[in-house]
């Protein structure tokens, strides 16, 4: 589909695209990505830049790469039928803690 977007072509266009010419597309976006990806990398490598300005040491790319599909692990929320428990817990979070 990035191949789709990229060349402003439709799926079932890119299906009867020739299989050598579909493979020099695949190889061209292997090394020279274009598209939202090279948007990304480009705006990944300013962060990185700002970063070693403003002193960051030992800094990766893919520091800076918005995960996307990535699933963060979701937080573990304890379960309790007691509703003190939940006023403690709204308690803390009032106070900050």
């Amino acid at each position: 589909m990035r191949l789709a977007l990229s060349l402003r072509r439709t799926l079932s266009e890119i299906a009867e695209m020739p299989g050598a010419e579909f493979r020099l597309w695949q190889e061209f976006m292997r090394t020279e990505p274009i598209g939202q990806r090279r948007d990304d990398m480009n705006f990944a490598l300013l962060r990185m830049q700002i970063a070693g300005i403003a002193g960051a040491k030992n800094q990766r790319i893919d520091d800076y790469l918005i995960p996307w599909g990535e699933q963060p692990e979701a937080e573990e929320i304890p379960v309790a039928d007691d509703p003190a428990f939940y006023r403690e817990q709204f308690q803390k979070m009032v106070n900050g803690e």
